[in-house]
């Protein structure tokens, strides 16, 4: 399968604390990918550091292959979808059970 999200050692630390450490996943093409724990477990940090909101301290991010690079063609790519449970109250049933699937776009 093709890789489409991969993360090499990714470490994120805020005022001396340790957010993330030493993250290393794969997700590759038609995967889904979810991320579940308590609160402070990293999720949205991890998130953020996917989306390029935020830099890890250490690590890589590749996207379909690419190193993420600050300003990178990339973005056009990535999307995100958050709470299904607040989300879904907007949307139709059934564009809510089509969630966070990862594709390429050519």
């Amino acid at each position: 399968m093709k890789e489409m999200i991969r993360t090499d050692g990714l470490t994120k630390e805020y005022d001396g604390k340790t957010i993330l450490n030493d993250v290393s996943l794969t997700v590759n093409r038609g995967e889904i990918y979810g991320f579940l724990g308590l609160n402070g477990a990293g999720k949205t940090t991890i998130i953020r550091i996917l989306l390029g909101m935020i830099k890890p301290t250490s690590g890589e991010v590749y996207l379909m292959g690419k190193k993420l690079t600050k300003g990178g063609g990339l973005w056009n790519h990535v999307g995100y979808r958050g709470s299904a449970l607040c989300v879904s109250r907007i949307y139709s049933e059934r564009k809510s059970k089509a969630v966070c699937k990862v594709t390429r776009h050519s």
